[in-house]
């Protein structure tokens, strides 16, 4: 692999550089960039690139001044020019110096870039005393990574690098308009930012679209987070939260550490952005939160017994409401809560189905933000509801509404349609027809699943059977047990023995 030293006092050049090709794939290394003349001088001197991509208008010391000082210290390196168009005669002083190439760094193309790369003739750099280079470079992002993966291995050389800091871990979104740009060149910007404000040694890892960045023990780190959040969010068109961790004492310390900054995650499951957040210890499900989850299902049995949905929808509103406004559960707990209160339903083939049940779970488990959860699981009540006749919440006109009420008041015993009509003074022939219209069912079937439905519930709460019979209004068991296997495919007794 070739060493590249990109050196260029703009950074959205250098940004343009690092993503211009997939370098890696193409056989060179990206050492850390030099932002002026001297940082150049410098990195040439200490990193040994095989190439050097040089701007000749840097601050400091000029890419010409810079040359001519490698030129005089017999300092041997592939220089490649980044020009600008109306730069020629500097081009023409720099080309006298024996550079490889030079290409225009506001119009250059992958294929310009490749063919310049494959023009640089790769020879050693020669140096004063070049048995104190005969050593392997290891970029301090590599020995970062190595380190977090559990190989210690590492040249002490470089430990210096990683002896003491902390995390900054920023979580990414890009606002509804935009893509996320690529992270290598977040990552640049981000290093980039920190440098202008006079932050160096800032080894950066790259974990998909977010970022974790090392920075020195002794700097300000709350002010380092918020410059990011200023400067970022608004170049790459994107929200940012940055999670602190504590700083380390030693190596050993590391993998706490980042899981302690990765935390931050939390802050946009909850909606909260552009969050600056300092974790020195993990997040935790209180007792609190478990006994009002607990509170949380008692209410939801009393609400399924009652069979009353709205009241249903509105402990889902106030139970999301509770969590949302404690943001210190951790996001894992909110999803284990939510699938605890899917799992109070029972499924049978009349009722939602196990795939769409399932369907939901993956859904809640998936889902990166707690909006996404309460919207999932509300949307799972109204599909199960829609799907369970007996507890269907519909426009039911007033004469059918009136109907349900009684059968519901009426639900430890066996009514029939001529008792109803009785009672709310309407004919029996009339009812038959309206109720089956608006339900689906004739009154019968319609009397059987509410039973059955009971029945389950009662079964769930490891009744005997003979009890449930009676409660419900079966006097014969034989033929509950008929009723119950017609609609569940199962007997009283299987479905209670499966429960238990």
């Amino acid at each position: 692999m070739k060493r590249v030293l990109i050196a260029d006092d703009e950074y959205l050049v250098r940004a343009g550089l690092h993503s211009c090709i997939d370098w890696g794939r193409h056989g060179y290394i990206l050492l850390n960039d030099a932002v002026d003349g001297l940082d150049t001088y410098a990195k040439i001197i200490e990193l040994r690139p095989d190439i050097v991509f040089l701007d000749l208008r840097m601050p400091k010391m000029t890419g010409l001044e810079l040359l001519e000082k490698l030129h005089k210290e017999n300092i041997l390196t592939n220089i490649i020019i980044l020009s600008c168009c109306d730069d020629f005669e500097s081009v023409r002083a720099a080309l006298r110096y024996g550079v490889v190439d030079y290409i225009n760094k506001l119009t250059m193309s992958s294929s310009e870039l490749l063919e310049v790369l494959s023009k640089a003739n790769l020879h050693p750099i020669s140096f004063a005393n070049p048995n104190s280079y005969e050593k392997t470079f290891i970029q301090p992002d590599e020995a970062l990574q190595q380190l977090l993966l559990g190989n210690l291995n590492i040249d002490s050389e470089f430990l210096y690098f990683l002896s003491s800091g902390r995390f900054l871990y920023l979580i990414l979104r890009p606002d509804e308009k935009n893509n996320l740009t690529s992270s290598s060149i977040i990552t640049n910007l981000t290093k980039q930012i920190l440098k202008n404000s006079s932050i160096e040694a800032v080894q950066a890892i790259d974990e998909q679209k977010n970022i974790c960045i090392v920075i020195p023990e002794l700097c300000d780190h709350f002010n380092a987070a918020a410059t990011i959040i200023q400067h970022l969010g608004p170049t790459i068109g994107c929200t940012c939260s940055i999670g602190i961790s504590p700083a380390w004492k030693n190596i050993n310390e590391l993998t706490n550490c980042l899981q302690l900054a990765r935390q931050i995650e939390n802050e946009f499951f909850w909606q909260k952005v552009e969050v600056i957040q300092i974790y020195s210890t993990f997040m935790k499900c209180t007792d609190e939160h478990k006994e009002k989850l607990i509170d949380f299902k008692k209410q939801l049995k009393e609400y399924m017994n009652s069979h009353d949905f709205p009241q249903i929808l509105n402990l889902n509103e106030e139970f999301f409401y509770y969590y949302s406004a404690n943001p210190r559960l951790p996001s894992d707990d909110l999803r284990k809560f939510t699938i605890s209160l899917m799992n109070s339903f029972r499924f049978d083939k009349d009722t939602l189905q196990l795939d769409a049940y399932y369907h939901f779970q993956e859904v809640i488990i998936k889902a990166d933000t707690a909006e996404r959860i309460s919207n999932a699981f509300t949307e799972f009540l109204h599909q199960y509801f829609s799907d369970y006749p007996m507890l269907k919440q519909q426009n039911y006109s007033p004469i059918v509404t009136k109907i349900i009420e009684y059968i519901i008041d009426k639900s430890d015993c066996f009514i029939q349609l001529s008792e109803v009509a009785q009672a709310i003074n309407f004919s029996e022939s009339y009812l038959s027809q309206l109720f089956k219209k608006e339900t689906g069912m004739n009154f019968i079937t319609y009397i059987h699943r509410y039973k059955v439905a009971l029945a389950k519930q009662m079964l769930d709460e490891s009744m005997l059977v003979y009890q449930v019979c009676e409660k419900i209004g079966f006097e014969s068991s034989n033929y509950f047990a008929k009723i119950f296997k017609r609609f569940t495919g199962v007997s009283p007794t299987d479905y209670r023995n499966r429960v238990k």
